[in-house]
């Protein structure tokens, strides 16, 4: 379903059609791995200017990154939910 706001019209009928209980439900993205990237290059974006700013107190400059990882793991929820709501702002404002 995509209009969450629906969600509880769908429930009622489910309630009216028999069901004694409702659970389980969940909430999700629409393009979840869109917005993984979109995290992903906004936090690269910010450890750029952390590091250049570092690098300036420094009275350096970065020249080229010396290391760079990534890798996919199941986060806690709450930190899912966390850089789903930092991509769905960037793109609003963006």
């Amino acid at each position: 379903m995509d209009e969450v706001g629906r969600a509880g019209e769908l429930l009622d009928v489910a309630v009216q059609s028999g069901a004694t209980a409702t659970g389980g439900v969940r909430f999700d993205l629409r393009d979840r791995e869109g917005a993984e990237r979109e995290a992903l290059r906004l936090a690269v974006v910010d450890a750029r200017a952390r590091a250049e700013a570092a690098a300036a107190g420094a009275g350096r400059a970065i020249d080229h990154y010396l290391n760079y990882r990534t890798w996919r793991t199941s986060l806690p929820r709450r930190w899912r939910d966390w850089l789903t709501r930092c991509a769905a702002a960037a793109s609003d404002s963006g």
